[in-house]
């Protein structure tokens, strides 16, 4: 997960850059290195991808639906792995969360209430998106494709707690019931 974190932040310092620094290459003249850079970028992600697909595969998983579901039931975890990566790497010792599970009042804000922390972030990286693509005439579109992509991959994970959560306290009330 160091990976992870390490790629959370070259992407928060792209997209920073991207937002603060004036273009100093016209869109226009940029060459070939960054669309050679996205090229890379796609097809390293396209091949994650597919490798992920075949993992599934191999494991007896056959339904791409139940494949999809479960890459963002692990991308739900992207905070709390992050969380723990830093923790072990500063030393720090962290507190044990009980989430309360099968019980009576654990209804849907209570399960957006535990995943304020990814809501927030996905806020942030909500807000980045739209603040990097408002400066598309000035930095290019090849340029906001690039550092978009990375946010609205952190976007999309962070995302996946509060929507993981709103499908458990559904599940749980209809087990109630």
């Amino acid at each position: 997960m160091l990976s992870g974190i390490i790629t959370l932040a070259g992407v928060m310092m792209v997209a920073t850059a991207m937002l603060l620094l004036p273009p100093q290459i016209p869109a226009e003249r940029a060459g070939l290195l960054p669309a050679l850079g996205f090229f890379i970028a796609f097809a390293l992600s396209t091949t994650s991808l597919v490798l992920t697909g075949i993992g599934y595969w191999l494991a007896g998983c056959r339904s791409y639906w139940m494949m999809s579901a479960s890459m963002w039931a692990g991308a739900a975890l992207t905070y709390t792995r992050m969380l723990a990566t830093a923790a072990a790497l500063l030393k720090i010792r962290l507190l044990w969360k009980r989430t309360p599970k099968f019980s009576a009042n654990f209804g849907r804000m209570r399960a957006l209430g535990g995943t304020l922390v990814e809501i927030l972030f996905a806020a942030l990286f909500l807000i980045l998106i739209v603040m990097v693509i408002m400066k598309a005439n000035e930095i290019g579109w090849l340029a906001v494709l690039i550092s978009a992509g990375g946010l609205i991959r952190f976007f999309l994970s962070f995302l996946a707690a509060p929507l993981m959560a709103l499908i458990s306290a559904n599940s749980e009330v209809e087990t109630l019931k």
